[in-house]
């Protein structure tokens, strides 16, 4: 049950992130840091308590990682604008 908190925590505050961000919100930035967290949280309990590495191969973790760079790149892209005094 906490890995489908984990996964709607990263996919709405992703969402809810961008629309923060085209809204220029500071509140971006935090949202975007608990999406993050969802993602590691869900990503870490599917690597870690199965074995789905050995079972289907390292290009399993393409996407996942994918994903983390893109959330880490919102992150630093939101805290750059905010301090061009581009969110209120």
């Amino acid at each position: 049950m906490w890995v489908l908190i984990a996964f709607g925590v990263a996919v709405f505050g992703g969402v809810i992130g961008c629309i923060a961000l085209l809204a220029r919100k500071k509140i971006a930035v935090f949202i975007f840091l608990f999406s993050l967290i969802g993602v590691v949280v869900q990503n870490s309990w599917v690597f870690f308590k199965t074995d789905i590495l050995n079972m289907t191969g390292i290009g399993t973790a393409v996407l996942p990682t994918l994903i983390f760079i893109i959330g880490a790149g919102l992150i630093f892209y939101s805290l750059k604008m905010a301090g061009r005094g581009w969110l209120t």
